[in-house]
C-alpha cells in the first residue's frame, strides 16, 4: 500500500473526503530534509514468527484508531 492509498483510508475512516489527499511525487516534497527510500513498505513476517501472533489488517488497525 503507498502512502497515498494509506492517507485516502485513513481520511475516509475519520469522516473526511478522499478528496482532501492530492497524489504528489516525491520529487515534489521539496521541503523534505530526510531523504526518504523509494520503498518504506515493512515486512512483518520475522517479528510474526518470533512472536506467534497475528497482526492485525490495516483496516482493523484504522477502525481501532478511529475509535480512540
Amino acid at each position: 500500500m503507498s502512502r497515498y492509498e494509506f492517507a485516502v483510508r485513513l481520511a475516509e475512516r475519520l469522516g473526511y473526503s478522499a478528496d482532501l489527499v492530492d497524489a504528489v511525487s516525491a520529487a515534489e516534497m521539496k521541503g523534505w530534509v530526510a531523504r526518504r527510500p523509494r520503498d518504506s513498505s515493512l515486512d512483518t513476517s520475522r517479528a510474526r514468527g518470533i512472536l506467534r501472533t497475528r497482526f492485525y489488517d490495516t483496516g482493523l488497525a484504522l477502525d481501532m484508531f478511529a475509535e480512540e
